[in-house]
């Protein structure tokens, strides 16, 4: 059987096909991450090609996807989440068709206190959404 992911311990092999400055990026949301919601588990899905994040409760929360010249963060329930900027865009999910309705992407073009503040914000509306979904359910 093919392994789908792996644990977030060893190397990220995928990421090697991206820019040294999307890797840095990659490495400085999953450093971020760790820190504001350590418990969170983390795991490397090869074949999406992106570092996922599951709330022990909530369940899958998002993942980070590298791409050619910018991080994207998925959210799995994005499009319910407040959003007055408008930050947050529907992209082309790999999965099933609902997500790509549930579904939405901060773009990251560069990692500093501010990006990781915003993310953060994002992060802990879309655990407590699920948390609430899942209490309502």
């Amino acid at each position: 059987m093919k392994n789908f992911y792996q644990e977030s311990e060893a190397p990220i092999p995928f990421l090697v096909h991206y820019p040294d400055h999307i890797q840095a990026m990659v490495n400085k949301l999953r450093v971020g991450i760790k820190e504001s919601f350590p418990y969170l588990s983390e795991k490397i899905y090869l074949g999406w090609k992106a570092v996922g994040y599951t709330h022990p409760q909530a369940g899958y929360v998002g993942a980070i996807f590298p791409m050619a010249n910018q991080v994207m963060m998925a959210l799995e329930h994005g499009a319910f989440l407040p959003d007055e900027k408008q930050q947050l865009v529907f992209g082309k999910s790999p999965g099933k068709k609902n997500q790509e309705k549930q579904l939405k992407y901060l773009p990251i073009h560069r990692i500093d206190a501010a990006v990781l503040k915003n993310l953060n914000k994002f992060m802990e509306q879309a655990i407590a959404y699920q948390l609430l979904k899942r209490s309502i359910a």
